[in-house]
């Protein structure tokens, strides 16, 4: 320890408030869960059978983990009543252990790689699906995840 406290670290338990990294990504992984559908408000929102959505979540066509046994499909993926358009070509591609939290960020977040024009901003993935974008641009870039 004296050692450590030399090299200039602080040992003693900081008090971060808010810009604690692990408080922060507990808030987000619970506010994941909360909002996530079951299979079966999934299924309703859809119009489809339970089965289905089960089923498309084996075939990795829809996004879910589970907790405790149950399956819970995050809303990213929704766009009203709708999957995300090109959604099914997409999630084949993401690493099937990667983790929910950086599922969501993935899809929710600029993405510098993914741009319109060379002078805008980077565009979401999300936002690249949701406006009819070329789903199989966004499918290649998860293969990098």
């Amino acid at each position: 320890q004296d050692a450590l406290r030399r090299g200039g670290l602080a040992l003693e338990k900081a008090d971060l408030g808010e810009n604690d990294p692990v408080l922060k990504t507990a808030m987000h992984y619970s506010a994941m869960v909360a909002t996530g559908l079951s299979v079966g408000q999934a299924a309703e929102k859809l119009g489809i059978d339970e089965s289905r959505v089960r089923h498309r979540l084996a075939d990795r066509t829809l996004y879910g983990f589970k907790i405790r046994g149950t399956w819970i499909l995050p809303v990213f993926q929704f766009e009203g009543d709708n999957v995300l358009p090109g959604l099914e070509l997409v999630m084949p591609h993401v690493p099937v252990d990667l983790h929910p939290l950086g599922v969501l960020n993935w899809f929710t977040l600029p993405n510098p790689d993914l741009v319109v024009d060379e002078e805008e901003e980077p565009v979401i993935p999300r936002e690249w699906l949701a406006t009819g974008r070329d789903p199989k641009v966004v499918a290649a870039l998860a293969e990098d995840l």
